[in-house]
């Protein structure tokens, strides 16, 4: 998700537990799903919301323990 606001590379790190199918979708792709379906954009929102707030707990636990 990081990639539909800022084109820059993502550098993320993950290991599957089960066998995975990765698939890739341009950002003019997405932006026009977003335009068609305005709930999608909503849903990113909400998603990216929430893993900031995660994001947010996780640092004050690092700061707080260390």
């Amino acid at each position: 998700m990081e990639r539909i606001i800022s084109p820059s590379i993502a550098r993320t790190t993950a290991r599957a537990l089960g066998e995975v199918q990765i698939s890739s979708v341009s950002q003019e792709t997405i932006l026009h799903r977003i335009h068609d379906n305005p709930e999608l954009g909503y849903r990113l929102l909400q998603t990216l919301s929430r893993r900031i707030r995660e994001l947010e707990e996780e640092m004050i636990r690092y700061i707080v323990s260390g």
